[in-house]
């Protein structure tokens, strides 16, 4: 979209930014949204579907596995 107005008036740069931000806003929606369809079905855990996807190349394991492995403990306060 930023390449689209490019070299166009402020006017049309400002509602093209609007229009990426409720764009965005949107999909985010709809994802959020399939994640809980997927909670729903018990295709996945709800901490699976939020947690953050990150990956340890060390163990090859995602945060969510190793934080389930060890009961959650990860999230506690020390």
């Amino acid at each position: 979209m930023y390449r689209q107005v490019k070299g166009r008036s402020e006017a049309t740069r400002k509602s093209t930014l609007e229009q990426a931000q409720r764009t965005a806003w949107k999909s985010l929606h709809e994802w959020v949204h399939l994640q809980l369809d997927r909670i729903e079905q018990k295709h996945i855990e709800p901490m699976e579907a939020f947690f953050p996807y990150l990956y340890d190349l060390q163990n090859t394991h995602t945060l969510y596995e190793k934080a389930k492995v060890q009961n959650f403990k990860l999230l506690e306060n020390p």
